[in-house]
């Protein structure tokens, strides 16, 4: 579990500039890596991979994304929010509460890394 978090602690510092955090966020809930999302959209790992590093979206893209994973594209803008509908999407409490706490985790790291 404490490696769990330090990986998601590293996730949410490298995507500090990202435009898309939520999507990163999803990928890591998911086990998503870049090849499986090229693999499912067709959207380039070189465009992900720009994307992570605060590069332009285009929300045609993301709206692909958001189609194939049945998630609203608003979502995938913010990591917070993703959170959140992950756990409004979870039917299992036991995964909802370690969302829950991932959550807080989340919040705590933007902010830290807001007044740094």
């Amino acid at each position: 579990m404490i490696q769990d978090k330090l990986k998601f602690q590293r996730l949410i510092e490298k995507i500090q500039p990202c435009r898309v955090q939520g999507l990163f966020v999803y990928m890591y809930f998911k086990d998503k890596t870049m090849n499986d999302v090229q693999d499912d959209t067709g959207i380039s790992r070189q465009s992900l991979s720009t994307w992570k590093k605060g590069g332009n979206v285009t929300h045609m893209n993301i709206e692909k994304i958001a189609n194939k994973y049945a998630l609203s594209p608003s979502s995938f803008y913010d990591g917070r929010v993703m959170i959140q509908t992950l756990i409004e999407k979870e039917s299992n409490p036991s995964v909802r509460a370690q969302y829950g706490e991932y959550l807080a985790e989340y919040t705590y790291l933007q902010h830290a890394y807001q007044t740094a």
